[in-house]
């Protein structure tokens, strides 16, 4: 059996919503407590830069606060690098996570919070005026540049 072109049904043609792009901004605050805004999806792609900028915000502040409300997935690599960056922190160090929700709450529930995170409910924990991370930190080095 044949069937002519007029015959079959029309194929819906779906297409992919582009990859939400991920992006990490980061403000320090009047105290120097560094606060990162993160967005988009957080996965192995993109691990590296997460990975760098936690890095500058440790080292610019031992108050690290994550602002995740805009951060629509993180898989398991994004999961590594926080749990390191945790590991890795000096003991007075805390990395705070706000706006946990969807995928990313899941995920945080499902494996567990590392030690040194704690959970937020004000999305913007850090008291006093923010400024850009490219600004000086108090030893003087610039981060975010």
């Amino acid at each position: 059996m044949s069937f002519s072109p007029q015959s079959r049904s029309p194929v819906e043609v779906r297409r992919l919503p582009a990859a939400i792009r991920f992006e990490c901004d980061c403000k320090l605050d009047a105290r120097g407590s560094a606060f990162l805004e993160l967005s988009g999806e957080l996965d192995r792609a993109v691990c590296g830069e997460f990975e760098a900028r936690l890095a500058e915000a440790q080292r610019a502040s031992s108050d690290v606060a994550l602002d995740l409300r805009r951060l629509t997935f993180m898989d398991g690599a994004g999961y590594t690098v926080l749990a390191r960056a945790a590991e890795a922190s000096m003991p007075e160090t805390k990395i705070f996570l706000t706006g946990c929700a969807g995928q990313v709450s899941r995920l945080l529930n499902l494996v567990g919070l590392p030690e040194k995170v704690e959970i937020r409910r004000s999305p913007q924990p850090l008291a006093g005026a923010i400024a850009d991370c490219a600004e000086t930190n108090r030893s003087g080095a610039a981060i975010g540049a």
